[in-house]
């Protein structure tokens, strides 16, 4: 740390006084803020559940096209291979 201080002329307590901000600042982004409020898009649990869910409704379409494809291209029904496809 003191050659980094030295090599860009900052005093050892403004680097510290700086890391500590910045891992500060992290932690309010991940967590939100001392006062409560959530910053930097960090989204509340029922957001993020509405947002898998809408995913999960997704994937299960695409799963379905790609049912209908491979039937289409084989002219057989085979889950076993559909799901080898997804990698499930």
């Amino acid at each position: 740390m003191t050659h980094l201080c030295r090599k860009y002329n900052i005093a050892p307590t403004t680097f510290c006084t700086w890391k500590e901000k910045f891992i500060e600042g992290g932690k309010n982004a991940i967590t939100g803020d001392a006062r409560g409020k959530r910053k930097y898009g960090v989204s509340s649990n029922g957001t993020l559940q509405k947002e898998n869910d809408d995913l999960k409704k997704i994937v299960g379409e695409l799963v379905y096209q790609l049912a209908v494809y491979y039937n289409c291209v084989t002219g057989t029904s085979n889950p076993a291979a559909i799901k080898h496809m997804i990698g499930s």
